[in-house]
């Protein structure tokens, strides 16, 4: 690794950026590259290319007991030195930061570390905890009107609105899950997400929350869906077995595919979707019931 002060200078508006690093070889490419980018150049780059701009090692420096401070010393020396030969910081610099001395964004390693001893059993009057307390409350306050925007109305949400939610929350997490293997033969059903993991030895339900919600068609080989009585429908992409009645609501015959009830009974396959997306008990078209037969619970 070879340490350095270095430049880089827009040669279209001559604005310049000076720094530092321990490894200049692994700093320029992480400059190419756009790794933890300088915003005022990131936002030059959308005009310009990196075409437009030169890169200038201005000072290598030897591996050293106080390298970080040192670099900082070295950093600060090109900065005012550029500022004396006329450059203005404000409107001819990348940097963010004119005095490094001054600067409570970087410290060395020493200087935090006698910081961190300083503070360790230090009492704190009253009056001083006091306006540590007004002055979190205050960044709560702040942190607060920020996340309001997110709210149509910028409002808070009221208690039973919150109520309403954490109910809605518990019944999903309520509702049983059914397991099937690839060819669609039911083969177990579970209560929760986590009962359903630890049923085939997995210990985080990840993948599985991921089949129950379409993302993915099966997870651990096997399928998983949602199971609900009043919308049974719902539960897609599972063969189960069709009941259908007659007229007279007898027992006609059990079939496996809506194919196969559709070719016996004579009625269209899409009539016989759609009485059994029907909300009634039973679900009539044609002259005959049609109604699906859902796993035991």
């Amino acid at each position: 690794m070879i340490a350095a002060i270095y430049l880089i200078e827009n040669k279209i508006n001559n604005k310049v950026y000076i720094g530092q690093t321990i490894n200049i070889i692994s700093r320029l490419s992480a400059h190419l590259k756009q790794k933890k980018p300088n915003k005022n150049i990131s936002n030059d780059l959308k005009y310009y290319d990196w075409s437009s701009y030169r890169f200038e090692v201005l000072e290598f420096i030897n591996n050293r007991n106080d390298i970080s401070e040192y670099l900082n010393k070295r950093e600060q020396y090109y900065i005012d030195k550029y500022i004396r030969d006329g450059y203005s910081f404000d409107k001819q610099f990348y940097n963010a930061i004119k005095n490094i001395k001054n600067s409570k964004y970087k410290f060395t390693t020493d200087h935090r570390y006698n910081m961190s001893l300083s503070a360790k059993g230090k009492i704190l009057s009253k009056e001083h905890r006091e306006n540590l307390s007004k002055a979190a409350k205050k960044e709560y306050e702040n942190s607060s009107n920020t996340l309001r925007l997110y709210n149509k109305d910028k409002k808070y949400r009221s208690v039973e609105h919150r109520k309403k939610v954490s109910i809605g929350i518990r019944k999903v997490m309520s509702i049983k899950i059914l397991q099937y293997d690839l060819d669609g033969n039911f083969m177990n059903i579970h209560n929760t997400q986590i009962e359903a993991a630890n049923s085939i030895n997995i210990k985080k339900s990840y993948s599985i929350n991921k089949c129950l919600k379409g993302i993915s068609k099966q997870a651990y080989g096997y399928i998983w869906k949602y199971y609900s009585n009043n919308y049974s429908h719902k539960i897609k992409g599972i063969r189960r077995k069709i009941r259908v009645l007659d007229y007279d609501k007898h027992k006609f015959g059990i079939f496996n595919t809506v194919y196969d009830a559709s070719v016996t009974t004579g009625v269209d396959q899409n009539q016989i979707y759609h009485a059994m997306r029907k909300s009634s008990k039973y679900h009539y078209s044609g002259g005959y019931y049609f109604t699906y037969i859902e796993p035991p619970l």
